[in-house]
């Protein structure tokens, strides 16, 4: 047993933050040098081929995007390079040098996302409005549990009463960090690059680089943003919480920790739902796997209870002999009527 936990808890936070940074760091390249709405085709209209339709359809919301998503693609790689040596590491990892870096890549990801996501007014104030949710959730948490320092248990400290034992909290936050990190980086992508793809051009009343998808089918696409966003946010603020060593030591951290994934995934289903359907019978086919799985989770979390679960086994008790006397009285009752053998002449 090790005495000195301080370098596996140090292993733990390079490896979480290099997951991290390599995931923010393939996102932000690709949306770097495939912006949303596509490129020009042709020299017409006094355009350029080649250069992005967003820029001249959306100048300042293009270039709110563009300095956004490169700000948190250098910091991504700032932490990469950091992470490398292990003495920058360390030193990185104990101070704020990381965290600050990591914390200014999840904001310039959520402003990137908010401006490159949207074409119209509620959308764009949905994306703001639940940016600066997730700020002042943050914050909230970060002062609440800075002031409650002395009646919190942290997790070192429940380690140290059960001999150094790992406890389930740990298990919890490698979940954590596997989903927030795979969450923010599909939904990241999908917001930029919404399913059905975007118009070429400005004919029959719509606009070039416009989802197609909001156009053709409105409340398909609300419903596909909607719930993408919402994980997209979900999802960093797990990660911002996990990030936070202030918050992630306390158990009471789990709590906010555990809801905000709950609602990243129930968004992932929505969004996967909305977004990869067209057809009437396919639709009822995934929200039909969607309303399953949540039923599923929720007989779960019921029967997680001990008073439900003894509530079950106990109806259970009663109908199994009931159904076993049916079966059996199935199995042995004879037919009253037998199908006369006819003679041969």
């Amino acid at each position: 047993m090790d005495d000195n936990p301080e370098p596996k808890d140090l292993e733990k936070r390079r490896k979480f933050l290099v997951l991290l940074a390599v995931l923010a760091a393939s996102c932000t390249y690709q949306a770097g040098i495939n912006p949303p709405g596509g490129f020009w085709t042709d020299n017409n209209d006094g355009h350029r081929a080649g250069y992005p339709m967003f820029h001249d359809e959306f100048p300042h919301r293009y270039m709110v995007f563009f300095y956004l998503n490169s700000t948190a693609f250098m910091s991504s790689l700032a932490v990469i390079m950091l992470l490398v040596s292990k003495r920058l590491c360390q030193r990185g990892i104990n101070g704020y040098l990381l965290r600050g870096c990591m914390l200014l890549d999840l904001v310039s990801l959520m402003g990137a996302f908010a401006a490159g996501s949207c074409r119209k007014v509620s959308t764009s104030v949905y994306a703001i409005l639940v940016v600066s949710i997730v700020c002042a959730y943050v914050m909230v948490q970060v002062l609440v549990l800075t002031f409650a320092k002395d009646k919190s248990t942290s997790i070192r400290e429940l380690q140290a009463k059960h001999h150094g034992q790992p406890k389930p909290e740990h298990k919890w936050r490698k979940d954590l960090i596997l989903i927030g990190t795979l969450a923010v980086s599909v939904t990241y992508q999908a917001g930029l690059l919404p399913p059905g793809g975007l118009w070429p051009d400005d004919r029959d009343g719509h606009f070039i680089s416009d989802p197609i998808l909001h156009d053709t089918d409105p409340p398909r696409y609300k419903a596909f943003f909607y719930c993408n966003a919402t994980a997209f946010m979900a999802s960093v603020v797990i990660v911002i919480l996990l990030l936070n060593r202030t918050i992630s030591k306390y158990r009471r951290s789990l709590l906010p920790m555990k809801t905000a994934m709950v609602l990243d995934l129930l968004a992932l289903l929505g969004a996967y739902a909305a977004g990869s359907c067209r057809k009437l019978k396919t639709s009822i086919y995934v929200f039909a796997l969607v309303i399953a799985v949540f039923m599923y989770i929720v007989i779960h979390i019921l029967l997680s209870f001990d008073k439900m679960a003894r509530l079950v086994k106990k109806t259970g008790e009663q109908w199994i002999p009931c159904l076993k006397k049916m079966w059996a009285l199935i199995e042995t009752e004879t037919p009253n009527h037998h199908p006369s053998s006819e003679e041969e002449p």
